[in-house]
């Protein structure tokens, strides 16, 4: 490269490897490698065409002969050189002999290096072709079309009339022949001269496109043949077959124009698949358009013409291959791939010409068969036209318009191309229609006297050939301005670029700023309006000059003075001039000073703030930079503060280009997400500490509420032994006062008397506890069982609360008596004016027991009441209605309070009041302000209650509303119950009827002393015998042993099931190191036993998870591992089997039948009747309730109203110890008839008769 070029330009090297089209540049910055330096370029030394040789000069030869790539040296700006060179070793033979076309010639290494050029450039055929050379080439062969068309048409007219001369056919028209062709040169004429002398009216040469060529020729020739029927003679020739009249002049017409017609239709096209490939430039692009696109006084930099020939003479100069080879190598790769396309389109222009010149034939035919055949030729080669239609249809049935300028272009180019193509293909069938009708219509409709009309032909062909002609000169109009007018197509891209700049100026999101500075040093900023929107916010005043530039899209701009720029700045900056102008104005339409009433939105400090800004990028110097500034906003006496970030790029010396973004939101986003992590972790710390506390808290509630069984029933036992005792030692404590017998009587022995003296001193010290104080001991131990469960289930809907919350809870069925369970939920039965203030009414009145989610439905009820105490009626009545529809498994649960002090405030918001009530962290405005003035009130109310309530509804699969009625609120869920009985009903057992076999052994672990105590209980209730319960969990070897043992007992009773009970938390402590424990997953050993045991011996295990963790991640993890999950909870010997069932019939659901079961109780009666006497409740035990009612029954009418509410529980309990008892008689089920109808919030007139009749019943039920 010569030393004299311009500084600012910087070398890049572009390279075409032979496998690679890829463009390397290699950074300014980059240092070439001193191999890279020393290593020899190649240089290219063509030699002269013959035409321009002038002497012998010898031409040198190839410096570096190895080399096989081709390398430009050219400049750019700001860009600079990456080399990637390849090498190859290989000579290739000369082929500079076999060369057909001239061209320069070189030496053998000089034709291989053209060689490779050319076939890079073959390579690039498949890569982008710009729109405009496609169009420019198609547009050539538009011309070259034309002239085809006028030799074509000059030849057949010659011929035609030298054939009509020969055999004296030249005649001239009369009549309607004659006046049908002269009208239609009339038309064609008007028609030419209106559509085209618009284009020339333009003013430039565009008009002159080949497309507009082909459009004029096509009237020009259909005139002049007109023109030459009308006036001239003209050859007629009569069809020897048809008899018909045939004007060869028209198809001297028609075989030019059908060409170039069908050619226009086939070409102004573009192909759907990669004609034009948007967004990609290949190699051959980049040369061209870099070529084109350089001025000639920098074509030297592009491609120069001397380089040094050799390091040794660096001062002589040789010609290097010339810049118009290279032209001309991308205009073929351009002319090959446009030729390409176009075969089709030249395809079926010589159909159509050929098919239409068949009709010039038929005349000289000689005879029928020949004619046949030329018909046949014609309307096959005529059929292309219908078959090509048909595919481009379906090929532009799957274009889409695309949005931006090109891709319209290019679908109203296809869209076009198809509307001449069915042009044609329509008019051209009328044509076809036409002569067969004129043709054979005479001979087949001898008698129609129209057919045989003179100059029907003429007629008919003349119309629809003006018809046709003046459609298709249209549409071809039409094509033209849509493709082949570049100053057309300019303007669309210029308006569509200067649309998207009005968009990005108008509505960017950004602050967009142009900074210029003048001579004199003032400044002069122009700034988008997003910073009058951004200053808009919260305004409503329209006549103010910030809601209205915001509305026409209108620009502030100031100016400041060079003072402001000198180094010392004033804390007030106030701009000499402010302006409102508009973006596509080139001069501002309305100027302000910065005092005008419309400007007085934008305050001192906020101006000064911007102007700071300004005087703040100005004093950058780097090319690009980033400044962190606050903006000043006011809105009355409240000033705020907008954090923004600017990026400053400097155009020039004397012009900047500000973009200042607003990332206030980003800052609170900022701080938002810090909060979101920081309440992430809190939650998930909490989350692990509530599962610790869950379980741990859990845990020691049901071993509490365990012992607290245990102790109960120690002391019924007590009692009970108790009562025995003094019935049975009634007669041997008459004895012992002294009472005499009769003289009959055998007296006592001394060993007897002494026996008998220490079951008196028995009796006494057991009478010696019976004080008033030891009777209140079991009231104790029920205050304290209903308070642990009361714990139980706040700990339970605290942890059931969070997974509905979270939507990850889990359904647990239990039977359910609804009316008792919501009884027992509020308490109502503590006292008469709780069922009187909370009553509970049922339709019908006999609920049945249904199988849902107790807790679920505790937690709405509890819920739904809280809130109604809370801000409906103070004191007010709040009623629960349960409604079960059995038809269609629905329960409906009402709760109807009165309205508080705020309901008619409520009442006013309307829907909104429903969408509050059931939004999360909200509560209506006269609720929250209740609630300030009670800070209690407002301390522990959340506004979450009636949000839980809407998602413990959707757990049940059913939804909840509420209701603000004039004089009362009603809350309503709606939910999908089924009745306990229905829930197993498609089992194959009833769980009534379900016992475990006999040959069953009961594996359980536990960690807890009072928990395997529990276990023992559980198992007893069971029915599994003593003796095959094995429960263990003391130490830690038992513990850590656990799997060993389960197996080695598994093995040792192969003909046994085995029923394991695994407790999840299995924590064992080191003896030695009292700190040190550790915790043994339960279900994981269950997972290691299943996985050691045989096949056959795992099928007869149910190994079952003991857990207080019950979230459905948890019961997944059990379920997985083990074959169930066995909640831990306070154990009912009633509901037992009702738990095992299930999972029992679920592992082994055809181990037993019903007459099975039959059978085993049948046998197994004996074995059974001490566990019976174990749990069940003896008459004995039934008689301290009833001299309880004996005693009560006796009070007062006032009294027993006033205690009815203790009456009725020991009622309930009476009953439901009747209901446990085996093989109830006739008597014990009246008594309990009579419990049942003695239900009410007040005693019946009669209860001590009807109390007497119960006590009756049961004794002789004994």
């Amino acid at each position: 490269m010569s030393q004299e070029q311009d500084s600012s330009f910087s070398a890049i090297k572009v390279e075409f490897p032979m496998e690679e089209d890829e463009v390397f540049v290699r950074p300014e910055d980059e240092v070439p490698t001193k191999e890279e330096q020393t290593k020899e370029e190649p240089r290219l030394i063509p030699e002269p065409l013959p035409s321009e040789t002038k002497d012998d000069t010898k031409e040198p030869s190839l410096v570096t002969p190895t080399q096989t790539q081709v390398k430009f040296d050219f400049q750019t700006p700001d860009t600079a050189v990456k080399q990637k060179e390849e090498t190859t070793d290989t000579q290739e033979e000369d082929t500079s002999s076999s060369t057909t076309k001239p061209r320069r010639k070189y030496s053998v290494n000089h034709e291989e290096t053209i060689d490779e050029v050319e076939n890079m450039s073959k390579k690039s055929e498949n890569k982008t072709l710009y729109a405009d050379e496609f169009i420019a080439e198609v547009d050539r062969h538009y011309l070259n079309v034309a002239f085809y068309a006028v030799i074509i048409y000059l030849s057949l007219m010659c011929v035609s009339f030298m054939v009509g001369k020969k055999y004296d056919a030249l005649r001239t028209l009369d009549g309607m022949e004659r006046k049908a062709p002269m009208l239609a040169s009339l038309l064609l004429g008007m028609s030419l001269i209106s559509c085209i002398l618009p284009l020339f009216v333009r003013g430039n040469k565009r008009c002159l496109s080949g497309v507009i060529v082909c459009a004029v020729l096509v009237q020009s020739l259909a005139l002049i043949t007109d023109i030459m029927l009308a006036h001239f003679p003209t050859p007629v020739f009569t069809d020897k077959i048809t008899g018909a009249q045939v004007y060869l002049l028209r198809y001297c017409e028609w075989t030019p124009l059908s060409f170039v017609m069908a050619f226009l239709t086939e070409s102004c096209r573009i192909d759907n698949k990669s004609d034009v490939t948007p967004g990609d430039a290949g190699k051959l692009a980049l040369l061209m358009g870099t070529i084109a696109s350089k001025p000639n006084a920098q074509m030297d930099d592009v491609f120069p013409d001397t380089i040094p020939s050799s390091e040794n003479d660096p001062g002589e100069k040789v010609k290097f291959m010339d810049k118009s080879y290279m032209m001309n190598v991308m205009k073929t790769s351009l002319k090959d791939k446009v030729n390409k396309r176009l075969r089709s389109a030249y395809f079926l222009a010589i159909t159509q010409g050929a098919s239409t010149f068949c009709g010039w034939l038929f005349p000289f035919c000689p005879n029928i068969f020949v004619w046949l055949f030329t018909l046949t030729i014609s309307c096959s080669l005529f059929s292309c036209l219908w078959k090509r239609l048909f595919v481009r249809m379906e090929e532009f049935e799957k274009m889409k318009m695309g949005s931006t300028v090109s891709e319209q272009e290019m679908y109203a180019w296809s869209k076009l191309s198809l509307g001449l193509l069915k042009t044609c293909s329509y008019v051209w069938s009328i044509l076809v229609f036409v002569f067969f009708v004129t043709n054979f219509g005479p001979v087949l409709l001898p008698n129609a006297e129209i057919l045989k009309s003179h100059g029907l032909s003429m007629l008919l062909e003349s119309t629809l050939d003006v018809v046709f002609k003046a459609i298709y000169l249209l549409i071809v109009i039409d094509v033209h301005d849509t493709i082949f007018d570049p100053s057309a197509r300019a303007e669309r891209r210029l308006e569509e670029l200067r649309q998207m700049l009005s968009v990005v100026w108008d509505n960017s999101s950004d602050v967009i700023g142009i900074s210029v500075r003048g001579v004199s040093g003032d400044v002069t900023t122009m700034l988008s309006p997003t910073l009058m929107k951004l200053y808009s916010k919260g305004e409503n005043d329209d006549d103010n000059i910030i809601e209205s530039s915001k509305k026409q899209g209108s620009a502030l701009a100031f100016e400041l003075d060079a003072r402001y720029f000198a180094g010392e700045v004033d804390d007030d900056i106030v701009p000499s001039n402010v302006y409102d102008l508009h973006f596509r104005d080139k001069m501002p339409f309305q100027s302000r000073p910065y005092s005008s009433k419309k400007s007085e939105k934008l305050e001192t400090q906020e101006v000064g703030s911007i102007a700071r800004l300004v005087i703040r990028a100005w004093g950058t110097t780097a090319r690009k930079t980033m400044l962190m500034h606050d903006l000043v906003g006011k809105s009355g006496s409240i000033q705020s503060i907008m954090r923004c970030e600017a990026n400053v790029s400097r155009i020039e010396e004397n012009a900047l280009v500000i973009v200042v973004r607003d990332i206030s939101e980003r800052f609170r986003r900022f701080e938002a997400e810090k909060k979101v992590i920081s309440e992430t972790t809190a939650r998930l710390k909490d989350a692990a500490a509530n599962r610790f506390t869950r379980h741990e808290v859990k845990n020691g509630l049901l071993a509490a509420i365990g012992l607290c069984d245990s102790l109960n029933e120690g002391v019924e036992s007590f009692e009970a032994k108790l009562k025995r005792m003094n019935s049975q030692s009634s007669g041997r404590q008459l004895l012992l006062n002294g009472m005499e017998l009769p003289q009959d009587t055998p007296r006592l022995k001394k060993e007897d008397a002494s026996a008998n003296t220490s079951e008196r001193d028995e009796l006494e010290s057991i009478q010696s506890l019976e004080t008033p104080e030891d009777a209140s001991i079991k009231r104790y131990l029920l205050e304290l069982d209903k308070t642990l469960h009361e714990i139980l289930d706040t700990v339970l809907a605290e942890a059931m609360a969070r997974d509905v919350i979270h939507e990850v809870y889990e359904l647990k069925l239990e039977r359910v008596k609804l009316a008792k369970l919501l009884a027992e939920n509020m308490n109502i039965n503590a006292s008469k004016s709780s069922t009187r203030r909370f009553p509970i009414l049922t339709e019908p009145k006999e609920l049945p027991e249904f199988a849902t989610d107790p807790q679920l439905i505790k937690c709405i009820h509890r819920n739904a009441v809280s809130n109604a105490c809370k801000y409906g009626k103070k004191g007010g009545k709040v009623t629960t209605c349960l409604k079960y529809c059995k038809e269609n498994g629905e329960l409906q649960m009402q709760i109807i309070n009165l309205p508080g002090k705020k309901h008619g405030e409520i009442l006013k918001l309307g829907k909104l009041a429903k969408e509050l009530v059931f939004s999360p962290r909200r509560r209506l405005t006269m609720h929250c302000t209740e609630d300030n003035n009670n800070q209690v009130s407002a301390s522990h109310s959340s506004g979450d209650g009636a949000w839980i309530i809407h998602k413990c509804a959707k757990t049940l699969g059913g939804n909840c509303g509420i209701e603000f009625e004039k004089d009362r609120t009603v809350f309503t869920l709606t939910c999908p119950m089924k009745q306990f009985d229905e829930n197993v009903a498609n089992t194959d057992m009833s769980f009534k009827d379900f016992t475990l076999p006999t040959n069953i052994h009961a594996l359980a672990i536990d960690d807890s002393k009072i928990q395997r105590k529990l276990l023992g209980r559980l198992l007893m209730f069971a029915g599994i015998p003593s003796e095959r319960v094995h429960i263990i969990g003391e130490t830690a070897e038992e513990i850590t042993g656990f799997c060993d043992w389960a197996v080695d007992f598994i093995e040792e009773h192969p003909d046994d099931y085995i029923l394991m009970v695994v407790d999840e938390n299995l924590d064992v402590q080191d003896e030695q190191i009292d700190t040190n424990q550790t915790t043994i997953s339960g279900s994981a050993s269950v997972a290691e036993i299943r996985k050691r045991l045989l096949q056959d011996q795992e099928r007869k295990l149910l190994a079952l998870i003991r857990s207080a963790n019950d979230s459905a991640n948890d019961v997944a993890i059990y379920n997985a591992r083990a074959h169930g999950y066995l909640a831990k909870a306070p154990v009912k010997k009633d509901q037992v089997l009702e738990i095992l069932a299930p999972l029992w019939l679920a592992r082994f659901p055809k181990l037993l039948t019903n007459h099975d079961i039959a059978a085993r109780r049948a046998s197994d009666t004996r074995s059974n009747v001490q566990v019976v006497d174990e749990v069940l409740v003896s008459i004995d035990d039934l008689m301290g309730v009833m001299d309880e009612l004996d005693q009560l029954s006796e009070l007062e009418i006032e009294d027993l109203q006033e205690k009815w509410g203790i009456i009725w529980e020991k009622l309930h309990a009476l009953k439901g110890d009747l209901l446990i008892m085996p093989n109830k008689s006739p008597s014990v089920e009246k008594a309990i008839s009579s419990i049942n109808s003695l239900r009410g919030p007040s005693p019946p007139e009669s209860f001590q008769a009807i109390w007497q009749k119960i006590r009756k019943c049961i004794i002789n039920g004994f």
